[in-house]
């Protein structure tokens, strides 16, 4: 049972994290309008940390 509940709030936060991701990712490439390169800088460091905790997310389930 504990371990459902892990893997429930590990989906749970990589689902989110995801949606941020796509929607950060959206405004460093331009879709939602022009973007300097200081900001698209910024952005894609954003870009990056979520991908590394969505990377550490997925390793919780994994330390069993």
């Amino acid at each position: 049972m504990r371990l459902n509940k892990v893997f429930r709030v590990c989906h749970d936060m990589r689902s989110s994290l995801t949606s941020v991701k796509e929607g950060v990712a959206l405004v460093r490439d331009g879709t939602l309008g022009k973007i300097n390169k200081k900001q698209k800088k910024y952005l894609q460091i954003a870009e990056d940390g979520i991908s590394k905790v969505v990377t550490l997310i997925d390793s919780i389930p994994k330390l069993k």
